[in-house]
Protein backbone atom coordinates (compact mmCIF):
# COMPACT_ATOMS: atom_id res chain seq x y z
CA UNK A 1 0.00 0.00 0.00
CA UNK A 2 3.26 2.40 0.34
CA UNK A 3 3.00 5.29 -2.26
CA UNK A 4 -0.68 4.44 -3.00
CA UNK A 5 -4.08 7.48 -2.52
CA UNK A 6 -6.27 6.13 0.23
CA UNK A 7 -9.00 6.48 -1.95
CA UNK A 8 -7.34 3.42 -4.00
CA UNK A 9 -6.48 0.87 -0.75
CA UNK A 10 -10.34 1.82 0.65
CA UNK A 11 -13.65 0.23 -0.28
CA UNK A 12 -15.81 3.36 -0.22
CA UNK A 13 -14.48 6.96 -1.40
CA UNK A 14 -16.58 8.49 1.73
CA UNK A 15 -14.26 6.61 3.88
CA UNK A 16 -11.10 7.27 2.27
CA UNK A 17 -11.93 11.25 2.12
CA UNK A 18 -13.38 11.04 5.42
CA UNK A 19 -9.32 9.27 6.27
CA UNK A 20 -7.56 11.64 4.45
CA UNK A 21 -9.67 14.43 6.05
CA UNK A 22 -8.96 13.62 9.85
CA UNK A 23 -4.96 12.81 8.53
CA UNK A 24 -4.39 16.58 7.59
CA UNK A 25 -6.16 18.11 10.38
CA UNK A 26 -4.47 16.05 13.45
CA UNK A 27 -1.16 14.96 12.15
CA UNK A 28 0.06 14.74 15.87
CA UNK A 29 -2.61 13.85 18.11
CA UNK A 30 -2.72 10.26 19.49
CA UNK A 31 -6.78 10.19 20.25
CA UNK A 32 -9.31 8.13 18.42
CA UNK A 33 -11.52 9.70 15.94
CA UNK A 34 -14.65 7.47 15.00
CA UNK A 35 -16.76 7.05 11.82
CA UNK A 36 -19.47 5.11 11.08
CA UNK A 37 -21.16 4.17 7.64
CA UNK A 38 -22.41 1.07 5.50
CA UNK A 39 -20.00 -1.12 3.78
CA UNK A 40 -21.27 -3.29 0.59
CA UNK A 41 -19.66 -7.00 0.64
CA UNK A 42 -20.68 -8.92 -2.00
CA UNK A 43 -24.74 -9.21 -1.43
CA UNK A 44 -24.59 -8.14 1.91
CA UNK A 45 -24.87 -4.38 3.52
CA UNK A 46 -23.18 -4.30 6.81
CA UNK A 47 -22.93 -1.20 8.97
CA UNK A 48 -19.13 -0.67 10.27
CA UNK A 49 -17.92 1.98 13.02
CA UNK A 50 -14.25 2.54 12.22
CA UNK A 51 -11.47 3.83 14.45
CA UNK A 52 -8.37 5.71 13.26
CA UNK A 53 -5.33 5.70 15.80
CA UNK A 54 -2.66 7.84 15.07
CA UNK A 55 0.75 6.59 16.07
CA UNK A 56 3.77 8.01 16.13
CA UNK A 57 7.22 5.56 15.75
CA UNK A 58 9.98 5.44 18.58
CA UNK A 59 12.49 7.50 16.42
CA UNK A 60 9.58 10.20 15.80
CA UNK A 61 10.42 10.03 11.49
CA UNK A 62 7.06 8.56 10.61
CA UNK A 63 3.09 8.94 11.22
CA UNK A 64 1.23 5.65 11.36
CA UNK A 65 -2.40 5.47 11.46
CA UNK A 66 -4.41 2.32 12.52
CA UNK A 67 -7.55 1.66 11.05
CA UNK A 68 -10.13 -0.66 12.83
CA UNK A 69 -13.38 -1.84 11.70
CA UNK A 70 -16.17 -3.31 13.87
CA UNK A 71 -19.55 -4.72 12.30
CA UNK A 72 -22.48 -3.05 14.10
CA UNK A 73 -24.99 -4.13 12.00
CA UNK A 74 -27.31 -5.44 14.20
CA UNK A 75 -27.12 -2.87 17.04
CA UNK A 76 -27.70 -0.38 14.50
CA UNK A 77 -30.77 -2.61 12.89
CA UNK A 78 -32.04 -2.97 16.52
CA UNK A 79 -31.76 0.82 17.45
CA UNK A 80 -33.38 1.44 14.00
CA UNK A 81 -36.24 -1.01 14.60
CA UNK A 82 -36.85 0.01 18.10
CA UNK A 83 -37.26 3.33 16.87
CA UNK A 84 -39.47 2.53 14.31
CA UNK A 85 -42.02 0.64 16.37
CA UNK A 86 -41.98 4.07 19.26
CA UNK A 87 -42.70 6.06 15.96
CA UNK A 88 -45.79 3.37 15.44
CA UNK A 89 -47.05 3.37 19.21
CA UNK A 90 -46.87 7.37 18.67
CA UNK A 91 -49.13 7.37 15.74
CA UNK A 92 -51.93 5.16 17.53
CA UNK A 93 -51.78 7.52 20.64
CA UNK A 94 -52.39 10.32 17.64
CA UNK A 95 -55.22 8.53 16.47
CA UNK A 96 -57.16 7.03 19.54
CA UNK A 97 -56.50 11.45 20.68
CA UNK A 98 -58.36 12.55 17.36
CA UNK A 99 -60.89 9.67 18.09
CA UNK A 100 -61.63 11.44 21.63
CA UNK A 101 -62.15 14.69 20.07
CA UNK A 102 -63.47 14.24 16.43
CA UNK A 103 -66.77 12.04 16.72
CA UNK A 104 -67.82 12.95 13.19
CA UNK A 105 -66.74 9.89 10.60
CA UNK A 106 -65.08 12.05 7.98
CA UNK A 107 -63.23 13.99 10.32
CA UNK A 108 -61.92 10.44 11.94
CA UNK A 109 -61.05 9.03 9.08
CA UNK A 110 -59.05 12.24 7.78
CA UNK A 111 -57.05 12.03 11.09
CA UNK A 112 -56.65 8.15 10.77
CA UNK A 113 -55.81 8.04 6.81
CA UNK A 114 -53.05 11.01 6.96
CA UNK A 115 -51.34 8.91 10.05
CA UNK A 116 -51.89 5.48 8.37
CA UNK A 117 -50.08 6.69 5.21
CA UNK A 118 -47.06 8.46 7.05
CA UNK A 119 -46.40 5.51 8.83
CA UNK A 120 -47.12 2.76 6.68
CA UNK A 121 -44.91 4.76 3.88
CA UNK A 122 -47.95 4.16 1.20
CA UNK A 123 -49.17 6.13 -1.85
CA UNK A 124 -52.46 6.33 -1.01
CA UNK A 125 -55.67 5.07 1.34
CA UNK A 126 -58.96 5.20 1.58
CA UNK A 127 -62.06 3.19 3.62
CA UNK A 128 -65.26 1.89 1.72
CA UNK A 129 -68.39 0.88 4.64
CA UNK A 130 -71.14 -1.96 4.05
CA UNK A 131 -74.32 -0.78 3.20
CA UNK A 132 -76.44 -3.65 4.09
CA UNK A 133 -79.16 -2.86 2.68
CA UNK A 134 -78.07 -2.47 -0.82
CA UNK A 135 -75.48 -5.04 -0.54
CA UNK A 136 -73.00 -2.28 -1.55
CA UNK A 137 -69.75 -1.16 -0.25
CA UNK A 138 -70.34 2.90 0.24
CA UNK A 139 -67.05 4.90 -0.41
CA UNK A 140 -66.35 6.61 3.20
CA UNK A 141 -63.32 8.42 3.13
CA UNK A 142 -59.96 8.25 0.71
CA UNK A 143 -56.45 9.93 0.87
CA UNK A 144 -53.24 10.40 -0.76
CA UNK A 145 -53.01 9.40 -4.93
CA UNK A 146 -57.00 7.95 -4.83
CA UNK A 147 -58.50 11.06 -3.34
CA UNK A 148 -59.29 11.93 -7.00
CA UNK A 149 -59.85 9.05 -8.49
CA UNK A 150 -63.39 8.18 -7.20
CA UNK A 151 -65.84 7.90 -9.52
CA UNK A 152 -66.86 5.14 -7.99
CA UNK A 153 -68.61 5.78 -5.02
CA UNK A 154 -70.18 2.58 -4.45
CA UNK A 155 -68.95 -1.36 -5.45
CA UNK A 156 -70.92 -4.24 -5.43
CA UNK A 157 -69.67 -7.10 -3.29
CA UNK A 158 -69.05 -9.27 -6.29
CA UNK A 159 -66.81 -9.35 -9.11
CA UNK A 160 -64.75 -6.63 -6.64
CA UNK A 161 -61.48 -7.51 -4.81
CA UNK A 162 -62.80 -5.04 -1.69
CA UNK A 163 -66.42 -7.16 -2.22
CA UNK A 164 -64.28 -10.10 -1.81
CA UNK A 165 -62.97 -8.80 1.36
CA UNK A 166 -65.66 -7.41 3.28
CA UNK A 167 -67.37 -10.82 2.13
CA UNK A 168 -64.52 -13.72 3.32
CA UNK A 169 -63.44 -11.35 6.18
CA UNK A 170 -59.90 -12.15 4.76
CA UNK A 171 -56.96 -9.81 3.44
CA UNK A 172 -55.66 -9.22 -0.18
CA UNK A 173 -52.18 -8.58 -0.49
CA UNK A 174 -50.72 -8.69 -4.26
CA UNK A 175 -50.08 -6.51 -7.31
CA UNK A 176 -52.96 -5.20 -9.17
CA UNK A 177 -53.75 -7.73 -11.92
CA UNK A 178 -57.31 -7.38 -13.79
CA UNK A 179 -57.10 -10.91 -14.10
CA UNK A 180 -59.07 -11.42 -10.98
CA UNK A 181 -62.05 -8.95 -11.77
CA UNK A 182 -61.33 -8.82 -15.47
CA UNK A 183 -65.10 -7.00 -15.27
CA UNK A 184 -63.99 -4.30 -12.80
CA UNK A 185 -64.28 -0.69 -14.17
CA UNK A 186 -62.49 0.57 -11.02
CA UNK A 187 -59.70 -2.27 -11.22
CA UNK A 188 -58.49 -1.14 -14.59
CA UNK A 189 -58.84 3.01 -13.64
CA UNK A 190 -55.98 1.73 -10.48
CA UNK A 191 -54.08 -0.17 -12.96
CA UNK A 192 -53.83 3.32 -15.36
CA UNK A 193 -53.04 5.38 -12.36
CA UNK A 194 -49.83 3.11 -12.37
CA UNK A 195 -50.73 1.22 -8.80
CA UNK A 196 -48.70 -1.85 -8.64
CA UNK A 197 -48.98 -2.63 -5.05
CA UNK A 198 -52.53 -3.21 -3.09
CA UNK A 199 -53.48 -4.19 0.21
CA UNK A 200 -56.94 -4.56 1.43
CA UNK A 201 -58.30 -5.69 5.21
CA UNK A 202 -61.36 -6.02 6.84
CA UNK A 203 -62.43 -3.89 9.34
CA UNK A 204 -64.46 -6.19 12.01
CA UNK A 205 -65.64 -5.92 15.32
CA UNK A 206 -67.92 -7.22 17.84
CA UNK A 207 -67.98 -9.90 15.44
CA UNK A 208 -69.06 -8.20 11.90
CA UNK A 209 -67.51 -6.47 9.30
CA UNK A 210 -68.00 -2.74 8.68
CA UNK A 211 -65.97 -2.61 5.58
CA UNK A 212 -62.51 -2.41 3.81
CA UNK A 213 -59.43 -0.56 4.43
CA UNK A 214 -56.99 -0.06 0.97
CA UNK A 215 -53.90 0.94 0.70
CA UNK A 216 -51.95 1.78 -2.91
CA UNK A 217 -48.34 1.66 -4.07
CA UNK A 218 -47.41 2.95 -7.27
CA UNK A 219 -44.25 1.18 -7.14
CA UNK A 220 -43.82 -2.73 -6.51
CA UNK A 221 -42.78 -2.83 -2.38
CA UNK A 222 -42.07 -6.20 -0.27
CA UNK A 223 -43.50 -5.61 2.80
CA UNK A 224 -42.29 -7.53 5.93
CA UNK A 225 -44.39 -9.67 8.88
CA UNK A 226 -43.88 -5.93 10.81
CA UNK A 227 -45.64 -3.93 8.32
CA UNK A 228 -48.56 -6.35 8.11
CA UNK A 229 -49.33 -6.97 11.37
CA UNK A 230 -48.99 -2.70 11.77
CA UNK A 231 -51.43 -2.87 9.15
CA UNK A 232 -54.05 -4.93 10.84
CA UNK A 233 -53.76 -3.23 13.88
CA UNK A 234 -54.64 0.20 12.47
CA UNK A 235 -57.34 -1.74 10.52
CA UNK A 236 -58.78 -2.82 13.86
CA UNK A 237 -58.08 0.25 15.91
CA UNK A 238 -60.24 2.28 13.02
CA UNK A 239 -62.75 -0.32 13.19
CA UNK A 240 -63.73 0.53 16.82
CA UNK A 241 -63.29 4.33 16.09
CA UNK A 242 -66.07 3.72 12.70
CA UNK A 243 -67.93 1.43 14.88
CA UNK A 244 -68.48 4.17 17.80
CA UNK A 245 -68.56 6.83 14.90
CA UNK A 246 -71.64 5.21 13.33
CA UNK A 247 -73.35 4.33 16.95
CA UNK A 248 -73.56 8.10 17.44
CA UNK A 249 -74.94 9.25 13.76
CA UNK A 250 -77.76 6.47 14.18
CA UNK A 251 -78.35 8.10 17.61
CA UNK A 252 -78.44 11.45 16.02
CA UNK A 253 -81.28 10.33 13.47
CA UNK A 254 -82.83 8.52 16.13
CA UNK A 255 -83.45 11.50 18.24
CA UNK A 256 -84.10 13.92 14.93
CA UNK A 257 -86.94 11.49 13.85
CA UNK A 258 -88.28 11.48 17.79
CA UNK A 259 -88.21 15.29 17.81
Amino acid sequence: MVGKNCSEVFATPDLANWIERIVSKTPDKKEETFYEADLEISSTTLHVRWALSNLTSWRGEHDYFVLTGVDITQLVESERSATHRLANIRALHEIDMAVSYHFELEKMLDVFLERLISRLGVDGADVFLIDNSRSVLRYAHGMGIVTGEMDFRELPLEGTIPGSVASSGKPYSGPMDTSSSPECPRLKNLIDMKVKDYHAVPLETRGRILGVLETFDTTQIHRDSEWNDFLQTLSAQASLAIDVALMIDNLKESNRKIA
